[in-house]
């Protein structure tokens, strides 16, 4: 019984800190993305 729970709460945080990675590479991606675009938009139109 304590194996299996204590296996359970070192896997549970482990997905949350894959889950929190996996989110924040995307956002950072997407940011990376709209400041290439906003700096592009910039250069073309100055």
């Amino acid at each position: 019984m304590s194996a299996s729970f204590s296996s359970h709460s070192y896997n549970f945080p482990y997905k949350w800190t894959v889950a929190i990675v996996v989110i924040f590479g995307s956002f950072m991606s997407v940011l990376n993305q709209a400041y290439s675009h906003i700096s592009a938009i910039q250069c073309m139109r100055f």
